[in-house]
């Protein structure tokens, strides 16, 4: 039998921990359930969200987790048929509301005549997700929060691009240092830019005719200039 792909993951490699076999499958549906291992029966559909999330946030990185549908408590496949194509698009269908989406595959299998569905789910690098997208106010509208709303939303928590984050849309000051010690030197940026983003990773500076600088965060450090009103200032090491 194939492994079906879904989402936006490309097809697995030869080599791919989740190229499970229909006997790997079988063991660990018999196995006892674990923090990475859930077993549902085929009329039991209200936690396939919520558990592929809490695989997605919880699992070591990349570690294949497994969700079984039509499977009873007790780790056999259901007695009676059911069509998996259709469970599969009901499936997908709940899946499709996981904020951000969690890649994931679906895998047929069976024993003596008797078939059920394997959902593999890794630990993911992009956690947190959520079982619904989060929503944001644009002018009077509200909104399904975008990637880089959520990036943002996320950068509140880092103290430094937090700390940046305040002055979204303003003015503050920026300084050039070179070097360290006796061999330091400062150049003062010959406007007050607009900070006009900043994630964990980066910030974008906005000078009045356009022009855009991206600065790694990890070369800034803040200061505070007291003087005239107050702002902020970013000391950035070249």
């Amino acid at each position: 039998m194939r492994l079906r792909v879904r989402d936006s993951m490309q097809p697995q490699r030869a080599n791919s921990p989740f190229n499970f076999s229909d006997a790997d499958l079988l063991a660990r549906m018999r196995n006892f359930e674990d923090h990475f291992t859930e077993r549902k029966a085929f009329g039991d559909d209200r936690d396939w969200l919520k558990t592929v999330v809490a695989f997605a946030n919880s699992a070591p990185i990349d570690f294949p987790c497994i969700l079984f549908i039509g499977v009873t408590d007790n780790g056999e496949i259901q007695a009676f048929e059911q069509n998996l194509d259709t469970m599969q698009q009901k499936l997908d269908k709940k899946l499709a509301s996981a904020y951000p989406r969690i890649p994931y595959f679906t895998r047929v299998f069976g024993e003596a005549g008797k078939q059920a569905l394997a959902v593999i789910v890794a630990g993911s690098r992009l956690r947190p997700h959520f079982s619904g997208a989060p929503f944001v106010r644009r002018g009077s509208k509200t909104v399904e929060m975008t990637d880089d709303d959520f990036r943002e939303a996320l950068a509140w928590r880092d103290s430094k691009a937090g700390r940046i984050l305040e002055y979204l849309g303003r003015r503050i000051r920026a300084i050039n240092i070179m070097g360290s010690g006796y061999q330091r030197s400062e150049s003062h940026w010959g406007e007050m830019p607009v900070v006009e983003y900043c994630d964990s990773h980066y910030v974008i500076l906005r000078q009045s005719g356009g022009a855009k600088s991206t600065i790694p965060l990890g070369h800034i450090q803040l200061s505070f200039d007291t003087s005239g009103g107050g702002t902020l200032v970013l000391e950035i090491h070249r």
